[in-house]
């Protein structure tokens, strides 16, 4: 059975190529949008002035927006203690530890970031997890290639604004693929359902006909209204003949019997109550009495009134 589907994709090749199509361009505008939201998510900007350090910490620019459950991105530079300067050059694996202001004065007490340098045995990554544990809340570590996130935090901005724009483009293009490549699979496995349900019935009938035959079993073929209408032998032994009818001429078959000599009378087909009179006076009904009924709503009008 998946064998003779497959053989009949030839008959359904500009159906396959489309659905095929769309799965594919739906697939690739899925992957775009996910590799924008990849990027939106792992943002980072070149270090530029700190590049001499290994850990920069700063403050965290994600503000926590009461009742809503959202975490916002401040677009202005949030500031660090100074404090924290002394309390991070104490520490393990730390060589030095240095405030830096990059734009403008800060307020006294405070400063930009902190520049911190590891000690030559240090493993960076590691220290930088041991400085972000021990930071107060509203500071983050920074290292590798988000050092220069310290400095723009504006970058933070545009990250999620590509995020939210890649996860609503990506949600889009996923949905309209699906209902699009949906309707049209579903419209093609109904159709290969028709035809393989006309070609079991098609392998039934041959079956049950060969059946019959080697049992030695009389059987014939169903014919149809329009195989009758259509027969050859009935055309070829003019046995039609054509009749008036209300609706106009119609085709009507000759009785059974055949008499050499004989046509058998082919009448007209009578309008609805054409003879309603005719039958009540055969039945001793007299015209005062079947206008009586008629006007009782007994029999319908009169067949002349119907007709106009």
């Amino acid at each position: 059975m998946i064998r003779l589907a497959a053989r009949t994709l030839r008959f359904r090749a500009g159906g396959f190529l489309a659905a095929f199509l769309a799965m594919l361009l739906g697939a690739a505008m899925v992957m775009a949008c996910g590799g924008l939201m990849e990027t939106g998510v792992r943002t980072s900007m070149e270090a530029g002035r700190l590049a001499d350090a290994d850990v920069v910490v700063a403050g965290d620019p994600g503000f926590d927006v009461p009742n809503m459950g959202y975490t916002a991105v401040l677009t202005e530079r949030v500031r660090v203690e100074a404090d924290l300067v002394d309390s991070i050059g104490a520490m393990p694996g730390v060589a030095e530890a240095t405030g830096r202001v990059f734009d403008e004065p800060a307020p006294p007490g405070t400063v930009d970031a902190v520049v911190v340098m590891a000690a030559p045995d240090a493993d960076v990554d590691r220290l930088r997890e041991d400085i972000e544990a021990a930071l107060p809340e509203g500071a983050v570590a920074y290292a590798g290639d988000r050092r220069g996130l310290a400095e723009r935090p504006e970058a933070l901005t545009g990250s999620e604004a590509l995020v939210s724009l890649a996860g609503v483009f990506g949600a889009m293009a996923l949905m309209v693929s699906l209902f699009g490549v949906a309707s049209m699979l579903a419209l093609s496995v109904r159709q290969r359902h028709r035809e393989l349900a006309l070609l079991r019935a098609v392998a039934a009938v041959w079956s049950s006909e060969k059946a019959a035959d080697d049992a030695g079993i009389g059987n014939s073929r169903y014919n149809t209204t329009t195989d009758v209408l259509e027969h050859q032998q009935l055309s070829a032994r003019d046995r039609w003949r054509d009749i008036d009818s209300p609706g106009g001429p119609i085709p009507a078959l000759l009785p059974p019997a055949v008499v050499d000599g004989f046509e058998p009378p082919m009448g007209a087909v009578p309008g609805l109550g054409e003879h309603t009179d005719a039958v009540l006076r055969e039945l001793g009904r007299a015209t005062a009495e079947i206008a009586e009924l008629r006007k009782a709503q007994v029999i319908g009008p009169e067949y002349g009134a119907v007709a106009a």
